[in-house]
């Protein structure tokens, strides 16, 4: 294993990006589009283009001293200027393989059944569930590698060669959250080490604090773990019996009141002036700082789903966690559900799946004896919960949890105004959330044997979704693929744009019965090229953002010079109407799901199988272009394909 720091990330070509960029516009535009592109590309090498670039490279070198690369900070603020509510914008929910958990669902402990109360295991039921067992070995196992971050004690993760990956990322399995403010929003860390530490558990609308670690931050026992989450649920399905005003007391049960995540639900801009007042509230910032520095928080459900429709529920539906906070997952207790809910701004999705491969070899500590947290005893945990819902915990107490050893609910105190505001953006953030639809559809994978040339499944997925943009639209326009870009410092994602012009031609081709395995040939080369070019920090659609923020901050750069960084025919090549990627197979990560990012197109999850691909769409319902259409299209396509490639081998 190397022991090397991750590299630098390089600023590419100049004149190495300009040219895939034509190359990529010739791929969606026609032919008199193309050749406005490329006379502004020339005026722009002969032009400001060679001083945009020295200005930044020089960028790169003040970067590199501060440890980052000369997009990294670019990046970050890019995430935190979004002003959308972040469900339905940037955050992304993966479905995670619940295989190694073993699951006993439907098969309730003694402890379990006395929670369900009397009668069956009626999904419909919300006053306790058959599995807390499943449920807490879950959470014993990922509060293992959550707190290992937290003693800063991560080995250090490599790539398929052995090569360091940079670690910046999982900095965020801490905890920690992201605050709205008014303009950008920052991200503040965890003040909490691993001792004592919480995660927050979602039931009924309510969030309750649990603990999770002991006196040296390790996990809990299981056995701890689960008596904890029985006692959640207990609270959680008491009647309410607090009369104060609706928003002190944010339970589902009371038809006026507000759930707890309900205020998250509101982009930054809309959410940071009630939140700045909220928090002069001594009881609000207690409040506030215990959900910042929980370890991460749970959503605990009754709900029995087809998997598309679980998916869509927690990667858009507001109040199932805190999307400002970075990691937050979903668990089913009537099934083997198991998803992950992150905020982007932090991670990716590649970090994502190294955690969750980590959680799956961690060792489980069933029911040894538990050390003792500092506090009120298990017996106390009821009345730990009512005084902290009354608001009688001091902030001291609140910021240190030195006195709680049971299940505590976190509570708010809005004001009345407040509460008007977060009703309101609740109620649209159900809407907007009804608004996206999340479908699965598999397709047959094209068999790789005895073929005469190197048939890469990531290539041929996307070669799928061209020819079935070509079949249900008769056009083809730009599609996004992310590409890993840790090995780098500082390292996040690079754009890959696979909708080249040898994929184009070959999927018309293939349509019309005319494709040759020199097309073919071509249009994996095609695509081989571009993912080696990222893998050299030679990726162009970063670049590009370095150039235009380099020219909007040079004086001297008029708007006619910098008409190649704002051509039609770049601005098409850029526009992502499928926003794609893929992290590998099914071990870890199952699928996931994300808004697209513009109204007409999809954010699509691609997954191989040994005998299938799957894509996980999702779009909006009123503005997707023709979604039945291009759904129906994929299968056809991967058909075509299949049988194009079958005719090779023979």
């Amino acid at each position: 294993m190397s022991t090397a720091a991750p590299k630098p990330l390089p600023v590419p070509p100049l004149e190495h990006t300009v040219e895939a960029v034509v190359r990529a516009v010739g791929a969606v535009v026609d032919a008199p589009t193309l050749r406005a592109t490329e006379a502004a590309a020339r005026a722009f090498l002969a032009g400001p283009g060679p001083a945009l670039q020295e200005r930044l490279r020089q960028r790169a070198t003040r970067e590199a001293s501060a440890g980052r690369s000369w997009l990294s900070a670019w990046w970050l603020r890019d995430y935190l200027a979004v002003r959308e509510p972040l469900p339905l914008s940037t955050n992304v929910a993966f479905q995670i393989n619940p295989s190694f958990l073993d699951s006993t669902c439907g098969e309730p402990t003694d402890a379990d059944a006395e929670d369900m109360g009397s009668g069956d295991a009626d999904p419909g039921r919300t006053d306790g569930a058959p599995d807390a067992g499943r449920a807490a070995r879950f959470i014993h196992r990922a509060a293992a590698v959550h707190l290992t971050q937290a003693r800063g004690q991560t080995p250090q993760e490599t790539d398929p060669r052995g090569n360091p990956v940079d670690m910046t990322q999982w900095e965020c399995l801490a905890g920690g959250l992201r605050h709205p403010r008014p303009g950008v929003d920052e991200i503040l860390a965890p003040r909490a080490a691993a001792a004592h530490r919480e995660i927050g558990v979602f039931r009924a609308g309510r969030l309750f604090a649990v603990p999770v670690a002991d006196d040296d931050g390790a996990p809990l026992p299981v056995s701890t773990l689960a008596e904890s989450l029985r006692a959640v649920l207990r609270e959680a399905g008491r009647p309410d019996q607090n009369q104060e005003s609706p928003g002190s007391r944010p339970s589902l049960v009371g038809p006026e009141a507000l759930p707890f995540a309900a205020a998250s639900s509101l982009g930054s801009s809309e959410l940071a002036p009630p939140l700045e007042d909220a928090l002069q509230d001594p009881r609000n910032a207690a409040t506030y700082a215990r959900l910042r520095d929980l370890l991460f928080t749970v959503f605990l459900t009754d709900e029995v789903l087809e998997e598309a429709e679980h998916l869509r529920r927690l990667a858009f539906e507001p109040s199932r966690v805190w999307p400002y906070r970075t990691i937050s997952y979903e668990i089913g207790l009537r099934d083997d559900w198991l998803c992950l809910h992150a905020e982007h701004s932090t991670v990716d999705g590649a970090t994502l799946v190294a955690a969750i491969r980590r959680m799956q070899e961690v060792t489980e500590d069933a029911g040894g004896s538990s050390r003792v947290v500092s506090g009120s005893a298990p017996a106390e945990a009821g009345r730990c919960v009512e005084r902290a819902a009354a608001g009688e915990n001091r902030p001291e107490e609140t910021a240190t949890r030195d006195s709680i050893q049971g299940p505590a609910e976190l509570v708010w105190h809005w004001p009345d105004a407040a509460c008007a505001t977060i009703r309101d953006g609740f109620a649209r953030g159900r809407e907007r959330a009804r608004e996206l639809k999340t479908a699965i559809v598999r397709v047959p994978r094209p068999p790789a044997e005895g073929l005469p040339l190197k048939l890469s499944v990531d290539a041929v997925s996307q070669l799928i979704l061209t020819v079935a943009q070509q079949l249900a639209y008769g056009r083809t326009r730009a599609v996004y693929e992310a590409v890993d870009m840790r090995e780098y410092r500082a390292g996040r994602t690079e754009c890959l744009r696979p909708v080249t012009p040898e994929a184009v031609a070959f999927a018309r081709a293939l349509i019309s019965e005319d494709a040759t395995l020199d097309m073919f040939s071509e249009a994996l080369e095609a695509h081989r090229s571009w993912v080696k070019a990222c893998k050299r920090g030679e990726g162009v659609d970063r670049h590009l953002l370095g150039l235009r923020r380099i020219a909007a901050e040079g004086r001297d750069v008029d708007a006619p010079a910098r008409a190649f960084l704002e051509d039609p025919g770049v601005a098409a090549a850029t526009t992502d109407f499928l926003s794609t990627t893929s992290i590998g197979g099914a071990q870890q990560i199952v699928r996931y799901a994300f808004a697209p990012t513009v109204p007409e197109g999809f954010g699509i999850s691609y997954t191989p199988h040994p005998e299938a691909i799957e894509y996980c769409l999702t779009w909006h319902r009123d503005t997707a272009d023709a979604p039945e259409e291009f759904l129906a299209a994929l299968p056809r396509a991967a058909t075509l394909l299949g049988e194009f490639v079958r005719g090779l081998g023979q």
